[in-house]
């Protein structure tokens, strides 16, 4: 009826909703309003000539916040995404994409094979592309080459259009792309030496047989270096001098090859992680590889100049390396990096409650995360680290690069010494009370009323503890009058309020873990 009073003519309902190509796929009206949301927003602005990655980004959100994430709506949200041209088709280099993003990484003669295969096993139109509908059923046949479950989609869509990620697609995404088998027997032909030629060829940018200070430094940085100009020119010159190089003209094909083939990152480097090298640095498509996690071991030349550097400049390199997103904020989740490296250890409940004491503590706003101001003060105070300098601050930061990005195997770091500090019982007194208020009352305005019992007027600590026991908190009355009255002899509503969002952080990380398909646990079972 919208695309009617539009004067769009609307497809057939049999070429329609998602929900209709298979009874795994439950249907949703909500899914198709979400489809025609995005189409409506994407034809607006491209009349206007206007459209861009930030506004479809900030508009998916918008409408996206009230939405149930249901299968449908996560399929349409990752098509459209992906759909640059807003065709209504994904082209050979948006599937690629979305193969990528699902592990899949070849080179380009492999990958038009790959889509040939695709095309000719599901019937698609090879000039065309894969259609919302086809995508759909593409990604929900469980005994297919690219199946997703919801909570995979989920994360995709996380990936893309809200969080981001301070890791890598696979540690989000199971790898579930599985090549056709004619595309698998291309690869396992490649010899291994010829991959290694491709990604020469692709880093020698000015074709002069030789990888320089430039050039070299991009595959490091694919490998996991993040030193700054004056480290990576300390690196380049130990290379140079390891594999005996011309500083000037930099590594010819012989000696990038001994460089691959003995990592510094004491990781050898497997065929689909050069695949994804190269594919990272020739491919059209929009690449996601850089959010991988990979580590360039730290030289010890490296970190001895960086070990000089005053403190406030470490924390500096420490919020950078944290802040992967490179957002100028740290979220819950780069805080929970950090944490869990000081010795935290808690489920996702857990950590919703420690994220609120640091809100409260620090001034953080939730819903923006931890400047860096305020993340110098956190590791001084609760990550319990204020005595760390020099060497042990650089040891730190090498241990967050080469920290596995997947939470559960974080919790399996055998950590020197826990510094984190336990949630004061301060507060957890004044989240006692703020859920006490939050199970008796709708807003803080009428609990205020509750405890005053008068039109207007102010709370003296008799009043407030004699309300309050009346009530049924159970608590340390005094104390809680002292937290909040905070030198003053009388508490009035502005009190009230402020305590009674003390929560407002604990329930944004909760309910972003349930959009992303974890489940906490209730909050009646909660640390208090």
């Amino acid at each position: 009826a919208r695309m009617e009073s539009r004067g769009n003519a609307p497809c057939s309902r049999g070429q329609g909703s998602v929900s209709e190509l298979s009874a795994s796929t439950p249907t949703s009206h909500t899914s198709q309003a979400t489809a025609d949301n995005i189409s409506a927003s994407a034809d607006s602005a491209d009349e206007a000539g206007q459209l861009s990655d930030e506004g479809l980004r900030n508009e998916v959100i918008q409408w996206g916040a009230g939405l149930e994430s249901t299968r449908d709506n996560l399929i349409a949200t990752i098509f459209r995404w992906l759909d640059g041209r807003s065709a209504g088709h994904w082209s050979s280099t948006e599937l690629r994409s979305f193969a990528e993003i699902l592990g899949f990484f070849c080179l380009a003669e492999e990958w038009a094979v790959e889509f040939k295969e695709v095309c000719s096993e599901e019937g698609w139109d090879e000039e065309i592309g894969p259609n919302q509908c086809q995508v759909a059923l593409l990604v929900s046949q469980k005994d297919g080459h690219a199946f997703c479950s919801d909570q995979s989609l989920n994360s995709i869509v996380r990936l893309l259009l809200l969080d981001g990620v301070s890791g890598s697609p696979s540690d989000l995404v199971l790898a579930s792309w599985r090549p056709r088998k004619r595309t698998k027997v291309i690869i396992d032909q490649k010899p291994r030496q010829e991959l290694i030629v491709e990604l020469f060829a692709a880093l020698d940018f000015d074709q002069d047989a030789h990888l320089d200070f430039d050039e070299l430094r991009r595959y490091v940085e694919l490998s996991g270096f993040s030193g700054n100009g004056d480290e990576w020119l300390v690196e380049y010159a130990k290379l140079c001098a390891e594999y005996k190089c011309q500083v000037k003209e930099g590594m010819n094909l012989e000696e990038f090859a001994k460089l691959v083939e003995s990592s510094p990152s004491n990781d050898y480097l497997e065929n689909n992680r050069l695949r994804e090298f190269i594919a990272t640095i020739t491919s059209a498509a929009p690449n996601f590889s850089t959010l991988r996690a990979r580590a360039w071991a730290t030289r010890p030349t490296k970190c001895k100049l960086r070990s000089q550097e005053d403190r406030r400049s470490l924390i500096r390199v420490l919020f950078q390396t944290l802040d992967t997103k490179r957002e100028g904020q740290l979220g819950p989740d780069e805080l929970r990096r950090y944490a869990e490296m000081c010795g935290f250890v808690g489920d996702e409940h857990d950590w919703a409650v420690e994220y609120a004491e640091m809100c409260h503590d620090f001034g953080i706003n939730a819903n923006v995360g931890a400047n860096l101001e305020q993340f110098a003060k956190l590791v001084d105070d609760k990550g319990g680290q204020a005595d760390l300098q020099g060497a042990a601050l650089v040891n730190l930061i090498n241990d967050l690069k080469v920290q596995p990005t997947c939470a559960e195997k974080r919790r399996r770091i055998i950590r020197r010494r826990s510094t984190w500090r336990p949630i004061s019982g301060n507060f957890l007194l004044l989240r006692r009370f703020s859920m006490f208020l939050r199970n008796l009352f709708s807003s803080a305005e009428v609990a205020y009323q509750a405890f005053i019992n008068k039109p207007i007027g102010r709370l003296s600590k008799g009043e407030f503890v004699e309300a309050g026991a009346k009530l049924g908190f159970d608590g340390d009355l005094q104390t809680v009058f002292r937290l909040l009255a905070l030198g003053s002899e009388l508490i009035v509503k502005k009190n009230f309020k402020w305590v009674w969002k003390l929560l407002d952080p604990e329930e944004m990380v909760l309910a972003r873990m349930e959009s992303r398909g974890d489940a906490p646990r209730s909050r009646g079972q909660g640390s208090v």
